[in-house]
Formats: structure tokens, sequence, C-alpha cells
């Protein structure tokens, strides 16, 4: 008997509910803490987003107007004594907003629709600056449209390639869309990317002195780093002034990895323009978009056709550097 009453307040023990215990001063004011802070990140996000698509908004009619009343000239303005060129009307704006401003970068059928600045030394920021800084010089996360520091946009001369720079937002900000021309890789990718591409097949970069319309000639991804794979790195950001050999190795570097076959012709000579963004296949991965400059007297049109999307010679296995670089 009284081993069953034993058996029984056992049984009883073991299955009676624990009092939870309550949290502490100190507890409740960290969780209060935490849930502040990130309610106030997640304002101050939305607050810097909307203040620079606000601001982007007013260039962006600004330039439409412009282009529209007193479009750019195409080429130099013919002087007698080589004298500086004019300031386009829209340059004449934004420099005043910004004396750091370049050009602008217009891509149709995209939010890609931005003027380009640049810091000219690494005293002055270099490539880092323009990451954290929008347009007007505020500090926002968002950052702007930028061309490598060691680039040259004068009004006479500019750089073999002009590098140029922005981040690849979630929002399609700055160069979200250039995710539009990828066709596979990553998250963010587009199905009808050749019907894109055939329908975009150029984009324009306008000086302060002049409007150039570039034939988009390579679209693909490529590494920073070759510590996870075998494929040799290619350095496209330091590829500004030519020699010939060196736009010989520009090219060979480009036709190992262009994914995006096209009519688009090229030769040493021609000048380019390079986009580069981020690119979610890895933390190291870039989309780089490639334009050849339109020539003296050659038509705008690109005849798209026969234009596809190919495996080329080198292409990453991003499974394969998920596995080395975890």
């Amino acid at each position: 008997m009284q081993d069953g009453q034993k058996s029984g307040l056992l049984k009883e023990k073991r299955t009676a509910p624990k009092k939870k215990k309550p949290m502490d001063k100190m507890s409740i004011a960290f969780a209060v803490t935490v849930i502040v802070l990130a309610a106030a990140i997640v304002l101050y996000s939305a607050y810097e987003s909307i203040r620079s698509k606000i601001e982007y908004n007013k260039w962006s009619e600004l330039q439409s107007s412009l282009a529209t009343e007193t479009p750019p000239p195409t080429e130099p303005v013919a002087t007698e004594d080589n004298s500086p060129l004019p300031l386009t009307p829209l340059a004449q704006e934004l420099l005043k907003e910004n004396p750091d401003t370049v050009g602008w970068l217009k891509i149709n059928n995209t939010n890609v629709n931005y003027p380009v600045v640049q810091k000219k030394s690494l005293e002055d920021g270099g490539n880092d600056y323009y990451t954290n800084h929008s347009f007007d010089g505020s500090a926002n996360r968002k950052g702007a449209v930028f061309s490598d520091y060691r680039t040259t946009i004068e009004d006479r001369y500019q750089s073999d390639n002009i590098v140029i720079y922005a981040h690849n937002e979630a929002a399609n900000d700055m160069f979200g869309d250039l995710d539009l021309y990828k066709n596979s890789g990553g998250d963010d990718w587009n199905p009808k990317a050749l019907e894109f591409y055939k329908a975009n097949p150029t984009f324009e970069f306008s000086t302060n002195y002049t409007t150039s319309t570039y034939k988009i000639m390579a679209v693909f991804v490529t590494m920073r780093t070759d510590e996870y794979d075998d494929i040799p790195l290619f350095d496209y950001q330091n590829y500004i002034d030519f020699t010939e050999d060196r736009y010989n190795d520009f090219i060979d570097n480009i036709e190992k990895r262009n994914k995006l076959s096209t009519d688009v012709d090229y030769k040493y000579g021609d000048r380019f323009v390079t986009l580069s963004t981020c690119s979610n296949e890895a933390s190291d991965a870039r989309l780089v978009i490639i334009g050849r400059r339109v020539r003296d007297g050659e038509s705008t049109k690109v005849d798209t056709s026969a234009a596809e999307f190919v495996s080329p010679e080198y292409e990453h296995d991003w499974t394969e550097i998920y596995k080395n670089a975890g």
C-alpha cells in the first residue's frame, strides 16, 4: 500500500506543470531596445530610399525636359582654337548641385536614368566615397552612380574604357535593373533576358559636353577573386586606357566569358563603357555589361535577329564556389 501511494505521488510530481520564471527587468529592457533599434533601422532605410527617389526623380525630369528642348550634340562642336567645348544645359544645372558630375547614363525601359559622378583621386575618396553618398553628397547607403576615379572624361578626350559602378538595389534602383539582361545565375535573373536585350540593345552615356550611344556587346558574371575556382581572374575595372596589346587582352578576356552572342563588332580604337554591379551568386560576384560606342557615321540601330545567349569558355560553377567558400 505504501509502495502504491509512493508511486502515485511520484507520478503526480512528474506531471505537475512547472511555473515559468518571469522575465527580469534587464531582459525586458534589452528586448525592448532590440525592437526599437530594429524599427529605427527599418524606418531610416525607408527614409533614405524615399529621399533618394525624390532627389533622382527631380534630376530625371530635368534631363527629360532638356533633352527634348535642347538635345546635346552627338559629336564635339568644332572650334578654331581647340578651346574648351561648351557645357550642355543639363551639365550646367548638375554641376551647380555637384561639381563631381561627369555625365548622365540612361538605359531605356529601366530605372537606369541617373547623373554620373566621379572622385578623381584616392585622397578625395576614390571609388569608395559614392558607395555610401548620394548625388547631393549626403550620406546614403544606396550611394550614387559613379565612374572609376582613374577614368578620364573631358571635353575632347575620354578614356578608352569608362568603368561605371552602382549598387544592385533590391527595389531596382541604381543598377538593380541590369539584372534584366542576365539570363541565368543567382536569384535575380530574367527568363526573358534575350527578348529584353533585343528590345534594348543600346544605352546612352552623355558627358558634360556630348551624348553617345553604346551598343551592348557583352553580358557576363565574374568573380573579383580566383580563390574559389580555377577560372583566371579578369580585373576588367583595371582596363581603362589601351595600347593595342592591352586592348587585345581586354577583348580576349571578354570573349572567354561573354554569354551574349551578338553581331556588334569591335576593333582597336573603339571606345567602351563598362557597367559593373554586384550579383547575388556570391559575395564577390559582379554582373558586367559592356557597350561599344557608336562610331562616327554609324547607325545607332543594332541587328539583333541572330542574338542569343551561349555557354562561354569561362563560366563559374556557383555550386563549386559555395562549397569551396563554405
